[in-house]
């Protein structure tokens, strides 16, 4: 449920301790959303460490495998940033409510600051917000169902355009690397990823 949700859907009316309180919470949701991240990202890097090694190897089964992994990988990346970006947001808002209302406050304005819950509560905005975002989640499942049947069918999984350009480019950055350009390498993996991570458009 979300925070906001919580906030706004019970009878007695928010005050700054409560709101104070929230957004204590969705800090710390903040900084478990970033160290999520980070292990995340040094994930990723594992894998294209492991598929890059398993090329050089001749392990075509392996690197299969990896590929799949990456896949899988790059999803929960989606999730994670989806995630934190609505951490964000919600804290941009908490703030911005307590810093409105604790002027409304040192102005002793107490219909003012009535006012402004009651606008927020019946707005409606956080729940659109969090319709849509159910709405994201449930075309994704769909989408993901729709893949799971494809992929079950045995149609032609060998011929996959998006593997054999990441495979390739990513022995030309090995290429570099033997030839000591660390720095290049790094930089052309960054923005292979970058590009292959990308939120996929739907």
């Amino acid at each position: 449920m979300s925070l906001f949700r919580k906030l706004f859907s019970t009878s007695a009316e928010p005050d700054l301790e409560s709101l104070r309180g929230t957004l204590g919470e969705v800090e710390r949701e903040r900084r478990r959303s970033r160290v999520g991240i980070r292990r995340w990202e040094r994930q990723r890097r594992q894998l294209v460490d492991r598929m890059k090694r398993s090329r050089e190897e001749g392990n075509p089964l392996e690197v299969d495998y990896l590929w799949e992994q990456f896949k899988q990988h790059r999803s929960e990346g989606v999730d994670l940033r989806r995630e934190g970006r609505l951490h964000n947001l919600e804290a941009l808002a908490l703030g911005r409510t307590i810093r409105a209302l604790e002027r409304l406050e040192q102005k002793r304005n107490r219909d003012g600051a009535r006012s402004l819950l009651d606008r927020l509560r019946a707005s409606g905005l956080m729940e659109r917000a969090l319709l849509d975002r159910d709405e994201q989640l449930r075309r994704l499942e769909e989408w993901d169902e729709v893949l799971e049947q494809f992929e079950s069918g045995d149609e032609e999984r060998k011929s996959d355009p998006e593997k054999a350009l990441f495979l390739a480019e990513l022995d030309s950055i090995s290429e570099v690397e033997r030839a000591g350009e660390a720095d290049e390498a790094r930089t052309r993996e960054d923005e292979l990823l970058r590009r292959f991570e990308a939120e996929p458009e739907r």
